[in-house]
């Protein structure tokens, strides 16, 4: 990282507007490529650092505080899904970080939700790849907030919780709505994989051992595959598909018709139909 000293006047201003902003240490560090503790210090010398205990946040944006209030239409249990997967909610917050190349998904959850939010780009530290100088990478993610007592009540009931990567159980929702919230889950921790030997497709998720439970159970009912074993990998479990026939099936299952969803993963799907 740069030393903050060596900060512009152009940057000075930007960083100044963004922490006023409602942009704390952490976001701007990623931002600016300065340290957390630095850009801290750096606020308080200038008597800039503003300071907000966890739950004095202030609502500065609209949105659909009900939009998960019921789970009952596509749209809805997809983005359960995808917040499962890759959503964070903590002190009445909901966050999503997307790489950069995912910046439309973004655009299309602040539209479902009519959220007038601001999308933030973001410059990321990458653990364990090295750069030839000895610096690690940086690489570009997207990032949206939403601040709603309401919408994280609603996400707090159907299981959606602030420890969820280990503890979360899938929601319970309407079958008919089982397929979206799949789609949701696949898109943020699943993959479709062609083998370059000979093409042979691959379907699979990680999560906790819970979820996959319920996702093979639906998958079991819906796609006739046969009843695979998870498998643990580090400290969370996987479950995949391999061959033509159950990988068309699920991708059907998951993707034909379907009106929302992240359209790389869709493209793959695709293939299979």
């Amino acid at each position: 990282m740069s030393h903050i000293s060596k900060i512009s006047i152009l940057e000075t201003k930007q960083l100044l507007h963004d922490h006023k902003q409602g942009m704390g240490p952490t976001l701007l560090s990623h931002k600016y490529k300065y340290s957390e503790t630095s850009i801290k210090n750096w606020l308080h010398a200038r008597d800039a650092y503003v300071y907000k205990k966890p739950n004095a946040f202030v609502k500065k944006y609209e949105c659909n505080d009900n939009f998960f209030e019921k789970i009952n239409t596509e749209e809805k249990a997809y983005w359960l899904g995808f917040i499962l997967a890759d959503g964070c909610v903590t002190n009445n917050r909901l966050a999503i970080n997307l790489s950069k190349k995912d910046h439309n998904h973004l655009i299309k959850f602040k539209q479902d939700i009519k959220s007038n939010g601001k999308i933030i780009m973001l410059n990321k530290k990458s653990e364990g790849i090295i750069a030839k100088h000895g610096k690690k990478k940086f690489y570009e993610q997207c990032y949206l907030g939403i601040y709603s007592p309401k919408i994280s009540s609603d996400l707090f009931k159907l299981g959606i919780t602030e420890n969820k990567t280990f503890t979360c159980n899938l929601p319970k929702i309407d079958n008919e709505m089982q397929s979206h919230l799949l789609r949701g889950l696949f898109d943020g921790d699943g993959w479709i994989s062609f083998r370059s030997a000979d093409g042979q497709p691959e379907i699979g998720v990680m999560g906790n051992k819970s979820i996959l439970n319920s996702v093979k159970q639906i998958f079991n009912r819906n796609c006739s595959v046969n009843n695979l074993k998870i498998r643990p990998i580090k400290n969370m479990f996987r479950l995949r598909y391999s061959g033509k026939n159950k990988c068309s099936s699920i991708a059907k299952y998951l993707y034909q018709n379907a009106n929302i969803f992240l359209d790389r993963k869709f493209k793959s799907a695709q293939k299979l139909f």
